[in-house]
């Protein structure tokens, strides 16, 4: 759960299962995936998830919040580290696209979620991210800006998107590389603050458009 594309409001800490889990979740937090079902059909979406109340309520949806897929309640585990799977079924089109969970009412941690097929077959997520040792750093500027955003470190010729405070894509594009550097016009986005997500290297940036 915690190789989100973009999220807010979370936290990540060790999971007693092993890595680590998202935890920190309270009411209208949200975490977003790169997802691509192979058809368009009926999924069983499972959860592992963790709870000391009876009260959490995870709301699946496409990111941005429509079209809202399903909910589903969170049960009592007896602690945060006590887990439990939790599912329902729901109708996802097929090809590339991006689902995200929204915490209806917080209260609760998740390790992991898993998107099945009718037949069985997993659905494919998001491309694989660089290993540690091949970690790329990337810097946006200038940061505040009016109008252009420069992308400083890029390994290649991606795309990215950006998002604004409420998870929704208000901006998405292509990016070249020139020595790597590539610039991205935000001229038309309303003040306030952003976050661009790089394809390439799931770097996840924030930035202020003046």
């Amino acid at each position: 759960a915690e190789n989100w594309t973009v999220q807010s409001g979370t936290q990540t800490e060790a999971c007693s299962e092993g890595g680590q889990n998202v935890g920190w979740i309270d009411t209208n937090d949200w975490m977003v995936w790169d997802v691509n079902p192979p058809a368009s059909g009926a999924y069983t979406v499972e959860y592992r998830v963790s709870s000391p109340n009876g009260s959490g309520m995870i709301q699946l949806e496409k990111a941005g919040g429509s079209p809202v897929y399903g909910t589903r309640s969170v049960p009592n585990t007896g602690g945060w580290q006590n887990w439990t799977t939790v599912s329902h079924t729901i109708s996802l089109s097929g090809g590339q696209q991006q689902i995200a969970i929204k915490a209806l009412v917080g209260g609760w941690n998740i390790n992991w979620l898993k998107i099945t097929s009718a037949g069985g077959g997993r659905v494919a997520t998001e491309t694989a991210k660089p290993e540690p040792n091949e970690k790329i750093t990337l810097s946006l500027f200038p940061n505040p800006t009016s109008s252009l955003l420069n992308i400083r470190g890029l390994q290649g010729s991606g795309s990215y998107q950006i998002y604004d405070l409420s998870g929704r894509v208000v901006l998405q594009g292509s990016l070249s590389n020139e020595e790597g550097l590539s610039v991205v016009d935000v001229s038309a986005l309303k003040a306030g603050s952003y976050f661009l997500v790089e394809s390439l290297s799931h770097t996840k940036m924030r930035f202020i458009k003046k």
